[in-house]
Protein backbone atom coordinates (compact mmCIF):
# COMPACT_ATOMS: atom_id res chain seq x y z
CA UNK A 1 0.00 0.00 0.00
CA UNK A 2 1.16 3.26 -1.07
CA UNK A 3 1.43 5.96 1.83
CA UNK A 4 1.28 9.81 1.79
CA UNK A 5 1.68 12.61 4.57
CA UNK A 6 0.07 15.81 3.86
CA UNK A 7 0.85 18.98 6.73
CA UNK A 8 -2.10 21.81 6.13
CA UNK A 9 -5.26 21.29 4.32
CA UNK A 10 -5.22 25.39 2.54
CA UNK A 11 -5.88 25.44 -1.03
CA UNK A 12 -3.02 24.19 -1.91
CA UNK A 13 -2.74 21.05 -0.23
CA UNK A 14 -6.21 20.00 -0.61
CA UNK A 15 -4.87 20.07 -4.40
CA UNK A 16 -2.00 17.98 -3.42
CA UNK A 17 -4.31 15.33 -1.30
CA UNK A 18 -5.87 15.08 -5.13
CA UNK A 19 -3.29 14.45 -7.02
CA UNK A 20 -1.84 11.67 -4.40
CA UNK A 21 -5.64 9.85 -4.55
CA UNK A 22 -5.63 10.06 -8.50
CA UNK A 23 -2.14 7.98 -8.04
CA UNK A 24 -4.04 5.61 -5.69
CA UNK A 25 -2.04 6.80 -2.65
CA UNK A 26 -3.03 6.31 0.64
CA UNK A 27 -3.13 9.93 2.39
CA UNK A 28 -2.83 10.58 5.99
CA UNK A 29 -3.91 14.22 6.72
CA UNK A 30 -3.07 16.87 9.51
CA UNK A 31 -4.72 19.95 9.73
CA UNK A 32 -6.30 21.71 13.30
CA UNK A 33 -8.92 22.97 11.44
CA UNK A 34 -12.89 20.97 11.03
CA UNK A 35 -13.08 23.19 7.64
CA UNK A 36 -10.56 22.15 6.10
CA UNK A 37 -11.43 18.38 6.54
CA UNK A 38 -14.73 19.16 5.15
CA UNK A 39 -13.39 21.25 2.27
CA UNK A 40 -11.08 18.41 1.28
CA UNK A 41 -13.65 15.49 1.06
CA UNK A 42 -15.75 18.16 -1.11
CA UNK A 43 -12.92 18.10 -3.31
CA UNK A 44 -12.59 15.10 -3.21
CA UNK A 45 -15.91 14.27 -3.94
CA UNK A 46 -16.36 16.50 -7.10
CA UNK A 47 -13.46 14.85 -8.43
CA UNK A 48 -14.85 11.64 -7.67
CA UNK A 49 -12.60 10.15 -6.09
CA UNK A 50 -12.16 7.64 -3.45
CA UNK A 51 -12.55 9.34 0.38
CA UNK A 52 -11.91 5.97 2.09
CA UNK A 53 -8.31 6.76 0.97
CA UNK A 54 -8.00 9.75 2.91
CA UNK A 55 -7.64 9.99 6.98
CA UNK A 56 -7.63 12.85 9.41
CA UNK A 57 -4.45 12.37 11.40
CA UNK A 58 -2.71 14.56 14.53
CA UNK A 59 0.85 13.76 13.54
CA UNK A 60 2.54 11.61 10.96
CA UNK A 61 3.87 8.30 13.07
CA UNK A 62 4.54 6.08 10.04
CA UNK A 63 6.52 5.65 7.17
CA UNK A 64 5.57 7.33 4.12
CA UNK A 65 6.67 6.74 0.54
CA UNK A 66 6.58 10.51 0.46
CA UNK A 67 5.76 14.15 2.74
CA UNK A 68 4.40 16.93 1.59
CA UNK A 69 4.59 20.22 3.54
CA UNK A 70 2.24 23.40 2.41
CA UNK A 71 1.56 25.15 5.87
CA UNK A 72 2.11 28.89 6.13
CA UNK A 73 6.11 29.52 5.57
CA UNK A 74 6.18 30.61 9.03
CA UNK A 75 4.98 27.12 10.80
CA UNK A 76 6.58 24.99 8.18
CA UNK A 77 10.01 24.60 9.67
CA UNK A 78 8.49 23.61 13.33
CA UNK A 79 6.05 21.07 11.52
CA UNK A 80 8.59 19.32 9.37
CA UNK A 81 10.70 19.19 12.15
CA UNK A 82 8.13 17.51 14.50
CA UNK A 83 6.92 15.16 11.89
CA UNK A 84 10.82 13.87 11.31
CA UNK A 85 11.13 12.92 14.84
CA UNK A 86 8.20 10.74 15.04
CA UNK A 87 7.96 9.16 11.05
CA UNK A 88 10.15 9.07 8.25
CA UNK A 89 9.38 9.80 4.63
CA UNK A 90 11.38 8.42 1.28
CA UNK A 91 10.86 11.76 -0.17
CA UNK A 92 9.55 15.08 1.04
CA UNK A 93 8.18 18.15 -1.19
CA UNK A 94 8.16 21.80 0.57
CA UNK A 95 6.00 24.28 -0.83
CA UNK A 96 7.53 27.59 -1.30
CA UNK A 97 8.81 29.35 0.32
CA UNK A 98 10.73 27.16 3.28
CA UNK A 99 10.64 29.55 5.57
CA UNK A 100 10.53 33.51 5.86
CA UNK A 101 13.36 33.00 8.38
CA UNK A 102 16.69 32.99 6.61
CA UNK A 103 17.59 30.94 10.26
CA UNK A 104 15.14 28.77 9.62
CA UNK A 105 16.05 28.20 6.09
CA UNK A 106 19.52 27.76 6.33
CA UNK A 107 18.35 24.87 9.10
CA UNK A 108 16.74 22.90 6.51
CA UNK A 109 20.08 21.32 5.19
CA UNK A 110 21.12 20.00 8.76
CA UNK A 111 17.99 18.93 10.31
CA UNK A 112 17.60 16.35 6.75
CA UNK A 113 20.81 15.78 7.06
CA UNK A 114 20.30 14.74 10.62
CA UNK A 115 17.67 11.54 9.76
CA UNK A 116 20.19 9.92 7.06
CA UNK A 117 18.58 12.19 4.31
CA UNK A 118 20.29 13.22 1.12
CA UNK A 119 20.03 16.58 -1.04
CA UNK A 120 18.00 14.56 -3.83
CA UNK A 121 15.27 13.11 -1.31
CA UNK A 122 13.80 16.55 -0.53
CA UNK A 123 12.25 18.95 -3.11
CA UNK A 124 10.92 21.97 -3.46
CA UNK A 125 7.30 23.05 -5.50
CA UNK A 126 8.80 25.74 -8.09
CA UNK A 127 6.72 23.91 -10.19
CA UNK A 128 7.75 25.98 -13.56
CA UNK A 129 10.61 23.66 -13.91
CA UNK A 130 8.41 20.97 -14.78
CA UNK A 131 6.32 22.50 -17.33
CA UNK A 132 6.96 21.16 -21.01
CA UNK A 133 6.66 25.26 -22.04
CA UNK A 134 9.94 26.00 -20.43
CA UNK A 135 11.33 22.81 -21.03
CA UNK A 136 10.87 24.04 -25.01
CA UNK A 137 12.65 27.83 -23.74
CA UNK A 138 14.93 26.42 -21.86
CA UNK A 139 16.84 24.61 -25.17
CA UNK A 140 16.81 27.89 -27.22
CA UNK A 141 17.92 29.69 -24.03
CA UNK A 142 20.90 27.04 -24.11
CA UNK A 143 21.62 28.33 -27.51
CA UNK A 144 21.71 31.77 -26.78
CA UNK A 145 24.80 33.78 -26.02
CA UNK A 146 22.38 36.01 -22.99
CA UNK A 147 19.15 35.48 -21.69
CA UNK A 148 16.91 38.63 -21.09
CA UNK A 149 14.46 38.73 -18.16
CA UNK A 150 12.00 41.09 -17.11
CA UNK A 151 9.01 40.76 -14.92
CA UNK A 152 6.65 43.35 -14.46
CA UNK A 153 3.04 43.65 -12.06
CA UNK A 154 1.84 44.93 -9.59
CA UNK A 155 1.33 44.23 -5.58
CA UNK A 156 2.51 40.13 -6.84
CA UNK A 157 4.51 40.19 -3.77
CA UNK A 158 8.62 39.44 -4.16
CA UNK A 159 8.76 36.89 -1.21
CA UNK A 160 5.75 34.94 -1.85
CA UNK A 161 5.40 35.40 -5.83
CA UNK A 162 8.32 36.89 -6.57
CA UNK A 163 10.74 34.02 -5.20
CA UNK A 164 9.29 31.96 -8.63
CA UNK A 165 10.55 34.44 -10.81
CA UNK A 166 14.17 33.96 -9.36
CA UNK A 167 13.77 30.74 -9.65
CA UNK A 168 12.92 30.61 -13.17
CA UNK A 169 15.91 32.94 -14.03
CA UNK A 170 18.30 30.55 -12.52
CA UNK A 171 16.69 27.45 -14.28
CA UNK A 172 16.42 29.07 -17.76
CA UNK A 173 20.47 30.59 -17.00
CA UNK A 174 21.78 27.53 -16.07
CA UNK A 175 21.95 27.65 -12.35
CA UNK A 176 25.00 29.84 -12.43
CA UNK A 177 26.24 32.08 -9.61
CA UNK A 178 24.06 35.12 -9.51
CA UNK A 179 24.29 38.06 -7.94
CA UNK A 180 22.18 40.71 -6.72
CA UNK A 181 21.83 44.64 -7.36
CA UNK A 182 19.61 47.55 -7.75
CA UNK A 183 17.41 46.81 -5.19
CA UNK A 184 14.72 49.06 -3.67
CA UNK A 185 11.84 48.83 -2.23
CA UNK A 186 8.49 50.93 -2.53
CA UNK A 187 5.78 51.88 -0.26
CA UNK A 188 3.45 51.05 0.54
CA UNK A 189 3.93 47.34 2.04
CA UNK A 190 1.75 44.51 0.57
CA UNK A 191 -1.00 42.74 2.24
CA UNK A 192 -1.33 39.03 2.60
CA UNK A 193 -4.83 37.60 2.52
CA UNK A 194 -3.39 34.84 5.01
CA UNK A 195 -3.19 37.56 8.12
CA UNK A 196 -1.97 40.42 9.26
CA UNK A 197 0.98 38.82 10.51
CA UNK A 198 2.51 38.57 7.32
CA UNK A 199 3.94 41.27 5.00
CA UNK A 200 5.61 40.98 1.68
CA UNK A 201 6.96 43.62 -0.24
CA UNK A 202 7.13 45.82 -3.90
CA UNK A 203 10.28 46.98 -5.44
CA UNK A 204 12.93 46.61 -8.11
CA UNK A 205 15.91 44.55 -8.47
CA UNK A 206 18.12 43.20 -10.77
CA UNK A 207 19.93 39.19 -11.27
CA UNK A 208 22.98 39.06 -13.38
CA UNK A 209 24.97 36.12 -13.79
CA UNK A 210 27.67 35.19 -16.64
CA UNK A 211 24.32 33.97 -18.63
CA UNK A 212 21.94 36.83 -18.76
CA UNK A 213 20.17 39.30 -16.23
CA UNK A 214 16.31 39.66 -14.87
CA UNK A 215 14.98 43.11 -14.12
CA UNK A 216 11.83 42.94 -11.65
CA UNK A 217 9.42 45.79 -11.34
CA UNK A 218 6.63 44.80 -8.44
CA UNK A 219 4.11 48.09 -7.89
CA UNK A 220 2.35 47.36 -4.55
CA UNK A 221 -0.29 50.15 -5.40
CA UNK A 222 -1.00 47.97 -8.62
CA UNK A 223 -3.52 45.05 -9.42
CA UNK A 224 -2.34 43.75 -12.92
CA UNK A 225 -0.86 40.35 -12.64
CA UNK A 226 3.03 40.10 -13.87
CA UNK A 227 4.14 40.09 -17.12
CA UNK A 228 6.89 38.32 -17.85
CA UNK A 229 9.12 38.76 -20.83
CA UNK A 230 12.57 36.23 -21.93
CA UNK A 231 15.09 37.53 -24.77
CA UNK A 232 17.83 36.38 -26.48
CA UNK A 233 19.62 37.62 -29.33
CA UNK A 234 17.00 35.52 -31.86
CA UNK A 235 13.92 34.76 -29.94
CA UNK A 236 11.53 36.40 -27.45
CA UNK A 237 8.73 34.67 -25.26
CA UNK A 238 6.37 37.09 -23.26
CA UNK A 239 3.64 35.62 -20.73
CA UNK A 240 0.73 36.64 -18.80
CA UNK A 241 0.53 35.26 -15.62
CA UNK A 242 -2.84 36.00 -15.20
CA UNK A 243 -4.14 33.81 -18.12
CA UNK A 244 -0.94 31.64 -18.60
CA UNK A 245 -1.05 32.49 -21.95
CA UNK A 246 2.15 33.60 -24.12
CA UNK A 247 3.83 33.96 -27.49
CA UNK A 248 7.20 32.66 -28.42
CA UNK A 249 8.40 33.57 -31.57
CA UNK A 250 12.34 32.86 -33.40
CA UNK A 251 13.97 34.48 -36.18
CA UNK A 252 13.91 32.67 -39.29
CA UNK A 253 17.14 31.03 -39.65
CA UNK A 254 17.70 32.02 -43.25
CA UNK A 255 17.47 35.84 -42.60
CA UNK A 256 19.57 38.04 -43.43
CA UNK A 257 17.83 41.56 -42.22
CA UNK A 258 20.22 43.51 -39.75
CA UNK A 259 19.09 43.21 -35.96
CA UNK A 260 17.63 47.20 -36.46
CA UNK A 261 15.05 45.46 -38.47
CA UNK A 262 13.24 44.28 -34.97
CA UNK A 263 11.59 41.12 -35.32
CA UNK A 264 10.53 41.81 -39.16
CA UNK A 265 11.90 38.26 -39.90
CA UNK A 266 10.42 36.67 -36.57
CA UNK A 267 7.83 33.89 -36.54
CA UNK A 268 5.51 32.91 -33.76
CA UNK A 269 6.25 29.03 -33.27
CA UNK A 270 3.97 29.05 -29.80
CA UNK A 271 1.24 30.85 -28.92
CA UNK A 272 -2.17 30.35 -26.86
CA UNK A 273 -2.53 29.05 -23.20
CA UNK A 274 0.60 27.11 -21.58
CA UNK A 275 0.35 23.48 -21.77
CA UNK A 276 1.33 24.11 -17.76
CA UNK A 277 1.09 21.40 -14.93
CA UNK A 278 -2.14 21.69 -12.75
CA UNK A 279 -1.42 21.41 -8.73
CA UNK A 280 -3.74 18.67 -8.36
CA UNK A 281 -1.29 16.51 -10.99
CA UNK A 282 1.58 17.37 -9.42
CA UNK A 283 1.87 15.78 -6.18
CA UNK A 284 0.91 12.45 -7.79
CA UNK A 285 3.31 12.93 -10.40
CA UNK A 286 6.17 13.95 -8.61
CA UNK A 287 5.64 11.02 -5.80
CA UNK A 288 5.63 8.34 -8.89
CA UNK A 289 8.78 10.10 -9.67
CA UNK A 290 6.81 10.95 -13.44
CA UNK A 291 8.73 14.05 -12.70
CA UNK A 292 11.31 16.08 -11.21
CA UNK A 293 11.09 19.08 -9.05
CA UNK A 294 14.64 21.00 -8.11
CA UNK A 295 16.13 19.60 -4.98
CA UNK A 296 17.10 21.38 -2.16
CA UNK A 297 20.59 22.87 -2.50
CA UNK A 298 18.80 24.07 -5.62
CA UNK A 299 15.89 25.87 -4.12
CA UNK A 300 17.77 26.81 -0.89
CA UNK A 301 19.64 29.39 -3.58
CA UNK A 302 16.45 31.27 -4.94
CA UNK A 303 15.51 31.90 -1.68
CA UNK A 304 19.16 32.99 -0.41
CA UNK A 305 18.98 35.84 -3.53
CA UNK A 306 15.43 36.94 -2.07
CA UNK A 307 16.94 37.23 0.83
CA UNK A 308 19.56 39.24 0.26
CA UNK A 309 17.48 41.28 -2.01
CA UNK A 310 15.75 41.85 1.18
CA UNK A 311 18.69 42.40 3.93
CA UNK A 312 20.47 45.20 0.87
CA UNK A 313 17.01 47.11 0.96
CA UNK A 314 17.34 47.20 4.62
CA UNK A 315 14.40 44.47 5.71
CA UNK A 316 15.55 43.12 9.01
CA UNK A 317 15.22 39.84 9.90
CA UNK A 318 13.02 37.29 10.21
CA UNK A 319 11.42 38.51 7.29
CA UNK A 320 7.29 37.69 7.52
CA UNK A 321 6.15 37.49 3.94
CA UNK A 322 3.93 33.78 3.21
Amino acid sequence: MKRAYVSALGIMGRRHVVGLVRKGYHVDCFDPSDAAHEALAADLERNTLDKSLVQRVEAGTDAYHAAIFTEHADLRFGNVERFLGAAQAERVLLEKPLSSNPDEVEAYAGLFAQKGMSDAQISGNFTRRAWAPFHRLKAICDAADQVHMSVHGGAYGIGGNGIHHIDLFLYLTGDRATDVSNVELFEPTIRSGRGDRFVDYGGTFELRNDRGMMRNLCVPTSSVAPLVMITGENFSAIINERTLEWELAVRKPESTLPPYRCGADYEVIENGVMDYLPMDHVSGLWAEGEIELPNLSTILTAHRLLHECLEKAGVERPFRYT
